[in-house]
């Protein structure tokens, strides 16, 4: 079986732990549960807390047979989910019909 490519598999090389994913410019644009997020980001850097966090979802969310299930979202994610561009989008669209 071929191995995925390594850029499939691997942190975002443009993510650096501590600093901001978005400028107060766009920040203001992106709304507060954006703002709130990146402040939560923000504060655990700082203090060095961990290196992400834990998801909670329901079975209605993704057709699942368990009530709630966990995932956890590493900081090089959360970075990638701040930075989505055009295509990234549009994928996550198709994924989520």
């Amino acid at each position: 079986m071929e191995k995925p490519p390594r850029r499939w598999n691997r942190a975002n090389a443009k993510f650096k732990f501590g600093e901001r994913f978005l400028s107060e410019t766009e920040l203001e644009k992106a709304g507060p549960g954006c703002v709130a997020l990146h402040a939560w980001y923000m504060k655990e850097c700082e203090e060095k807390r961990t290196t992400g966090m834990v998801v909670v979802f329901k079975k209605q969310h993704f057709l699942r047979e368990a009530d709630t299930e966990f995932f956890a979202v590493g900081l090089e994610d959360l970075f990638d989910l701040f930075k989505l561009d055009g295509l990234d989008v549009g994928l996550l669209r198709v994924l989520s019909l």
